[in-house]
């Protein structure tokens, strides 16, 4: 048989979209193997598998190279840690649950992809807390025409129409931003006297995209929590950007949103 011959017959270059796919068809089978063995950590293996097969379901739906990037990186980690349980299972159960909660950790790390980093939690809460108030109390606010009427309503559901636009130059000359409070939201809370419900939601007319923001009052920790809007995958700007532009926005609310 000749050289030639013993060549498989489909060479091409590996896809984005099969890189994925195989690597958390992996981790899937590390998963199934080790928790299969190991019931004590049952609950942590599955919580990987489901994971990973949500970033398949992302993968063949959105495809192309912007989303391999953004979920490769926790993709690995589960997968590194599900080998990691696998390599202890001869520890026995004690070795398995300590490692449980590495697999925990990474499929969290997927989970929780829309997170912003918050540089001064203080001052963000400060922040937040005033453009909430400013927002919350603020009156109506009417659109230019059909087209601004069409995107208020997509962007700013729960708003009552307490949506304020701001013209701010964050050092390459104004864009405008919208923030609103989702006022229905966090109604019923402020007829208890509660603080909880308070969610704030931010968009900066980028010329070529928009940047939208979010952020939530946690009561559990009694802080506020900056977030990528729901839906984002390829994020348009650093953590670090992201957080210096909505401090801007917020800071600015009290002053411009009456």
């Amino acid at each position: 048989m000749s050289e030639e011959t013993d060549k498989p017959e489909d060479s091409k270059p590996e896809t984005t979209k099969g890189k994925v796919i195989a690597g958390t068809k992996k981790t899937v089978e590390v998963v199934e193997k080790v928790g299969a063995t190991a019931e004590v950590a049952s609950n942590a293996f599955g919580m990987v598998k489901w994971v990973a097969i949500a970033v398949v379901t992302l993968s063949v739906l959105g495809g192309g190279a912007a989303i391999y990037k953004t979920i490769t990186k926790p993709v690995a980690a589960v997968t590194d840690a599900g080998k990691a349980v696998a390599e202890k299972v001869t520890g026995g159960v004690g070795a398995i649950a300590d490692k449980a909660g590495d697999i925990k950790d990474s499929a969290t790390s997927l989970i929780n992809h829309g997170d912003i980093p918050v540089s001064d939690q203080a001052k963000f809460n400060q922040l937040a807390e005033a453009a909430f108030a400013t927002l919350f109390k603020m009156d109506g606010t009417k659109p230019d025409g059909v087209r601004e009427r069409m995107y208020r309503r997509t962007n700013f559901g729960g708003s009552g129409g307490k949506i304020c636009k701001q013209d701010l130059d964050y050092g390459g000359g104004p864009l405008l931003s919208y923030a609103a409070a989702d006022v229905d939201a966090h109604e019923t809370a402020a007829q208890l006297g509660s603080k909880d419900d308070r969610l704030i939601r931010m968009i900066i007319r980028a010329s070529d995209d928009d940047i939208k923001f979010n952020a939530a009052y946690n009561s559990e920790t009694g802080n506020w929590e900056m977030n990528w809007s729901k839906g984002t995958i390829r994020k348009p700007v650093s953590g670090k950007i992201a957080d210096a532009r909505i401090m801007d926005i917020l800071a600015a609310v009290p002053e411009n949103c009456k």
